[in-house]
């Protein structure tokens, strides 16, 4: 009977110590699990972060926070619940479908964040897939990351014994000491390095092009001797901006124009402020070739409203889906005027609005165009 009672006192102490240590480990954990998601965001953009950071590019920064942002948040939560369960076998299961949308984030920041970051920034954009992920499904983006895959799900095995010492080690105070800092940090070299893994594989690398083409632009504008040679020596086609290195001045904004991961292409939109507006593409991470962006969305639209035949000089001019068009301009021509005022109003990706005003302003033609090479014209509406 004694000892029965006294079974009983141990266990209820035990119960009495669980109890009350419960909600320093569900802390530990929801620390854990924010850690972890800092560590994936450095290893997969902190070197982004510090390329972009002098480049004059719009959108330097908002895609990468955005990005960090549902990680760190995602791998938090992980980590809270994870630790209120305190299971071996269920902290790997949960990590291991953590990794997965982890790695879906990862791969889907430059094309969906992005897009999803202009609509709101410019509602005249809503709607419209701005950056477009083709030809990779869900499959791809997780063999990608296999070994952030990995890390993850071998590291939620392991939880339990880690939040169990490193909450011993902080005591009832949760003392943050050396100590506990180096167990709770003890995983980040892993982590970051199989983020930066991921990241090489399916993750984002638009930021070099626009590095490349920054570097290109101030080449041509600051460097007096033979571009060729320097070409050579650095191993950067500088000589690809020759068509166009007489519209450079040194003012100049960047944005990421197209993406195409299939091919391995990315167009870097380059506005100048003397009004010079010039595509670059970069092919397989080498700088190809730059040329002057105006021509269809000016040249053509104005061949369009006015019904005049486009130069010699600019026969590619005419937007796909032009011929389309004509007619629809014709019955407005009158409105428009012999000399209608075109202007671009924005553009995002390679969608750019296009306005046709007439002198008077009293009547006014959007057009909608979209695509680099070629450049298709979508839709125009009047008004604005």
């Amino acid at each position: 009977m004694a000892g029965g009672t006294e079974k009983k006192e141990i266990m209820a102490i035990f119960a009495d110590n669980e109890q009350r240590e419960r909600p320093l480990t569900i802390r530990v954990g929801l620390l854990n699990g924010l850690l972890t998601g800092l560590a994936v965001a450095i290893g997969v953009w902190g070197l982004a972060i510090k390329a972009v950071a002098p480049l004059p590019l719009t959108l330097r920064f908002e895609p990468i926070l955005l990005g960090s942002l549902f990680v760190v948040l995602l791998c938090g939560l992980t980590g809270w619940l994870t630790a209120r369960i305190n299971r071996s076998g269920w902290n790997m299961i949960f990590w291991l479908g953590t990794a997965v949308l982890v790695i879906h984030i990862i791969g889907y920041t430059p094309y969906t964040g992005r897009t999803l970051l202009i609509w709101l920034i410019d509602h005249r954009f809503w709607g419209i897939p701005i950056y477009t992920l083709p030809g990779i499904n869900s499959l791809a983006l997780l063999i990608g990351g296999i070994f952030l895959l990995l890390a993850l799900t071998i590291l939620g095995l392991f939880q339990e014994y880690r939040l169990d010492t490193i909450r011993q080690a902080m005591g009832e105070e949760w003392h943050i000491t050396p100590g506990v800092l180096g167990r709770l940090l003890f995983p980040w070299p892993l982590i970051i390095l199989t983020g930066f893994a991921t990241n090489n594989i399916i993750g984002d690398t638009s930021w070099q092009a626009a590095q490349l083409v920054h570097q290109a632009i101030q080449v041509n504008l600051t460097y007096e001797g033979d571009l060729f040679a320097k070409a050579r020596a650095d191993g950067i086609s500088y000589t690809a901006l020759q068509g166009v290195r007489d519209q450079l001045t040194a003012d100049y904004t960047l944005a990421i124009g197209e993406i195409d991961p299939a091919t391995s292409t990315i167009f870097i939109t380059a506005d100048f402020d003397n009004g010079a507006w010039i595509y670059c593409r970069v092919l397989a991470g080498q700088l190809s070739f730059c040329f002057d962006a105006s021509g269809p969305y000016t040249n053509g639209l104005h061949s369009l409203a006015t019904g005049n035949a486009l130069p010699e000089t600019c026969r590619g001019c005419m937007p796909k889906n032009g011929e389309i068009w004509q007619a629809w301009f014709a019955e407005r021509r009158t409105l428009l005027g012999d000399e209608p005022i075109i202007k671009r109003l924005g553009q995002w990706g390679s969608h750019v609005l296009m306005q046709v005003s007439a002198k008077t302003a009293d009547f006014v033609v959007t057009c909608h165009f979209q695509g680099i090479v070629p450049v298709r014209l979508v839709s125009c509406n009047e008004g604005e």
